[in-house]
């Protein structure tokens, strides 16, 4: 997409390097609380499960929008850019971000339930 070649994306490295700036982010806050849920069995496992979910996605979604932008702006993986572009993406993940990773968690989960 940005004419950079995978192998030339130390996306790994990056992952490995943004396992402190995770732990001080809102995505923690929501698996310490999706933790909290599963104490209680039914519907607490349900919720703790979908808090787990939105946490992973802001993750991911902050991750994958740093590098593209990186890429994007610089032609090239640079990994302290995009490393302090997801610090800013978790630090105060937007609204917006927030409720379309949410939609995308309970979109699967009724996905999910009604397959059985």
């Amino acid at each position: 997409m940005h004419g950079v070649p995978v192998r030339e994306l130390a996306v790994d490295d990056l992952l490995k390097r943004l396992g402190l700036t995770v732990r001080n982010a809102t995505a923690v806050v929501l698996a310490i609380a999706g933790n909290a849920f599963k104490a209680f069995p039914g519907l607490g496992t349900l919720g703790g499960g979908v808090l787990h979910a939105v946490a992973y996605g802001l993750v991911f979604d902050s991750v994958g929008r740093a590098v593209s932008a990186s890429l994007a702006e610089k032609a090239a993986f640079d990994q302290a850019d995009a490393e302090r572009r997801v610090r800013e993406l978790l630090a105060e993940p937007g609204r917006e971000r927030l409720e379309r990773v949410a939609r995308i968690v309970l979109d699967a989960v009724r996905g999910s339930g009604s397959a059985g």
